[in-house]
């Protein structure tokens, strides 16, 4: 089976190296990646448009959601 698109998800709050990590994988084995980043104010007071963000900056390759 071909491996073509990946997806993880998350909160990223804050972003840190073991996301990093799982991202980077994701980008070096998959044809495309997906990562969504849910919202969860009671958890973080950085804001979903923040901790996105940090992810498309990060990771241009990546689709982010």
């Amino acid at each position: 089976m071909s491996r073509t698109h990946g997806l993880t998800l998350g909160k990223f709050a804050p972003l840190h190296r073991g996301h990093q990590f799982l991202i980077e994988t994701a980008l070096a084995e998959m044809e495309q990646v997906s990562v969504i980043v849910y919202d969860s104010p009671e958890v973080t007071a950085v804001p979903l448009p923040v901790r996105a963000g940090w992810i498309r900056q990060l990771y241009p390759a990546s689709s982010c959601f």
